[in-house]
């Protein structure tokens, strides 16, 4: 038992209270096990909560992942579609695409030069494929050496493309040739290959183009090297296919 007791002096009273423990703190226990109750409660949710964020980061990290190969194989895509894997430059494909539907700019021509190798096939023949592969590779860092910030393409085994977007009244079509040149001696100089020093031979030929550009301008290009009995290699022909 718990007895507490008060004296009411006034009235002569004495007031005792007494009970059973259990009774006195009946309450606080119901407040423990009400305060139980919520704490494991509490826990449960906390569970809850956890293994929901766990899945919703397991799917948030599935839905990335997809995503990623997603993005890869649209990636995959356009390189197979528009790019030469080997030299990392746009194809025949790219070309095509980056011109189509340009409207004529008069002050603004493109000047393509096109660079042939000379006897590919005989090269990888004769010194093998790794050879040809790597002159692929080092026909495309010199061109963009020399023609910094131009579009270059590769548009057959063993022809390449660049397009020259000029001012007229900033840069004439004899630097274009100059620059020509000098890509072309510098892709005909002796080259410290795989299989030792080897020098390479190149034609090339120079059009310019205002209006429409379209892949048969690569047509006229091959012809001006192929057809046009000047077109000896160290030659480069040049002809102005809006005059």
């Amino acid at each position: 038992y718990i007895a507490i007791y008060s004296y009411i002096p006034e009235y002569n009273w004495l007031l005792i209270l007494n009970d059973t423990k259990s009774e006195v703190y009946s309450l606080t226990h119901v407040m423990r096990i009400y305060m139980a109750i919520f704490g494991i409660a509490l826990i449960i949710l906390m569970l809850i909560f956890h293994f929901i964020n766990q899945k919703q980061e397991k799917s948030n990290q599935k839905l990335a992942s997809t995503i990623i190969k997603s993005n890869k194989t649209k990636e995959s895509l356009y390189t197979a579609m528009f790019k030469d894997v080997l030299t990392d430059v746009g194809n025949r494909i790219a070309f095509s695409m980056d011109f189509e539907g340009q409207k004529p700019t008069p002050a603004e021509p493109y000047y393509i030069v096109m660079y042939n190798i000379n006897g590919f096939s005989s090269i990888n023949t004769r010194y093998g494929n790794d050879v040809g592969d790597w002159l692929l590779v080092r026909t495309v860092d010199i061109l963009n050496q020399v023609f910094k910030g131009s579009k270059i393409y590769r548009t057959g085994s063993d022809e390449f493309i660049v397009a020259v977007k000029v001012k007229n009244d900033e840069v004439a079509y004899t630097d274009i040739i100059e620059d020509a040149k000098d890509a072309y001696k510098r892709l005909t100089a002796g080259q410290n290959t795989p299989m030792g020093r080897i020098n390479f031979e190149f034609r090339s030929s120079v059009a310019k183009k205002y209006g429409v550009i379209n892949t048969s301008i690569i047509t006229v290009l091959k012809d001006m090297i192929n057809k046009n009995s000047n077109a000896t290699v160290g030659q480069i022909t040049y002809t102005d296919l809006d005059s």
